[in-house]
């Protein structure tokens, strides 16, 4: 069974906004700030009922073959579900079906910090 998932959300709780796109068989959170992806960090699964809550989330996600990722100013950060190869960083951040992207999220950082450019 595939799904095919066409929306754009725009989602606001617990102080966190995003929106959230529907691409075919994706699932995009967009972050457009370090204080977003801050506040989303500070919410992470830390119970056990969380995690295994994400756990489930990640197989249904992968049974239904749809991605959900997530980008920050840009870059795709993280992924779970299908296509997501679960890495060394998502363990450690404590949630072992992620797949958290170091130098996606470092890109993301340095652009944040260096503010809007100039150049055309």
């Amino acid at each position: 069974m595939t799904l095919h998932v066409e929306a754009d959300l725009r989602i606001s709780t617990d102080g966190l906004q995003f929106r959230l796109l529907g691409q075919g068989d994706r699932l995009v959170v967009l972050l457009d700030s370090l204080g977003a992806a801050r506040t989303l960090w500070r919410h992470r699964p830390d119970g056990d009922l969380e995690r295994r809550t994400v756990q489930n989330v990640d197989a249904v996600l992968r049974w239904a073959r749809i991605g959900l990722d997530i980008a920050l100013r840009g870059f795709v950060v993280a992924r779970l579900g299908w296509g997501a190869l679960p890495s060394r960083l998502g363990r450690a951040a404590g949630i072992p079906e992620l797949e958290l992207r170091f130098f996606p999220l470092l890109l993301a950082v340095v652009k944040a910090v260096a503010g809007p450019s100039d150049r055309s």
